[in-house]
């Protein structure tokens, strides 16, 4: 991950709970393992474990998975830090089914920056949900425009330990935010960290949810950040059969479970399966289909 040297020098690690010590969000995020009565919880972009450790402190099994080194050792050392099951990496190494409840707090998904990253990361914790698991992260509203005020004036703060810290030139390209974090340490070491956030829309993250297996919860569009709450749907099936022909316009077939019967399937478009169909040399071939609407099967693709 280029930038945010915050997650990964040993002495900005140290600091890093100092820059937002109160954290509402974690009780939102306490109370929602709370009200679904979830089991085993993984908190995935944990950071130094505060959220998970206070989790774990009330009663669930979970899992805290970050791909900094740095930042899991902070996790580790902290009290409560034993009751943790601490993993380096990434959504990726989740098993599948392992958990009821999946977290991405703190608005860690602007920081996975790459889309086709990020719907990969949805669809691994997908996978790691049993139908009806819930997950729920947040992202900062692009229509709050909140980058306007990362400026040093309004931004400049003073962690633990004496650093001072402020945000500088931050510029928008479409989506994507890039700006600058300068680092003043007490003995006058100074560190610029150049970092980017992609600050994507209500609509797309839905969208992201709904390809990736995922019902999504009324979201409030009007707030700052955006609170997605969403429920892991049952894993659709390709049924493959194989099909013999009964007449120009009839087809029967059976899978392993049971056989199917009806009128000549839709064929997509493409010259070669168009042209499969049209030569009709369907007995012996394994045909992948889907249910439609109104009962028939629809040809996905001819093995």
């Amino acid at each position: 991950m280029a930038g945010f040297e915050e997650y990964s020098d040993p002495r900005l690690v140290a600091a890093y709970d100092s820059w937002d010590p109160a954290r509402r969000d974690l009780v939102f995020y306490r109370d929602l393992a709370a009200a679904v009565s979830a089991t085993s919880v993984v908190d995935v972009g944990c950071g130094t474990g505060r959220l998970a450790i206070e989790l774990a402190r009330r009663g669930h099994q979970v899992t805290g998975i970050d791909p900094s080194p740095a930042m899991l050792a902070i996790a580790r050392r902290r009290d409560g830090g034993d009751l943790v099951r601490w993993v380096e990496g990434d959504a990726s190494c989740l098993g599948p089914g392992e958990h009821d409840l999946a977290l991405m707090s703190g608005h860690v998904v602007q920081v996975i920056t790459d889309n086709d990253q990020l719907q990969a990361t949805f669809a691994a914790i997908g996978r790691a949900l049993p139908p009806g698991g819930r997950f729920a992260f947040d992202s900062r509203n692009p229509a709050a425009r909140v980058w306007r005020q990362w400026t040093p004036d309004r931004s400049r703060r003073t962690l633990a330990g004496g650093v001072e810290v402020w945000f500088q030139d931050p510029r928008a390209h479409g989506d994507l935010v890039t700006f600058e974090t300068h680092f003043s340490f007490p003995d006058g070491t100074k560190l610029v960290s150049r970092n980017k956030l992609r600050f994507r829309s209500y609509g797309w993250l839905r969208q992201a949810l709904v390809e990736t297996g995922f019902q999504v919860d009324p979201v409030d569009h009007d707030a700052p950040d955006l609170i997605f709450m969403a429920t892991s749907t049952p894993r659709r099936r390709t049924a493959v059969v194989r099909i013999r022909s009964l007449s120009s316009s009839t087809w029967a077939g059976a899978s392993a479970t049971r056989s199917v019967s009806g009128p000549r399937p839709t064929w997509p478009t493409g010259a070669g399966l168009t042209r499969y169909a049209a030569n009709n040399p369907l007995v012996g071939r394994r045909v992948h289909f889907r249910r439609t609407a109104s009962g028939g099967a629809q040809a996905c693709c001819v093995d």
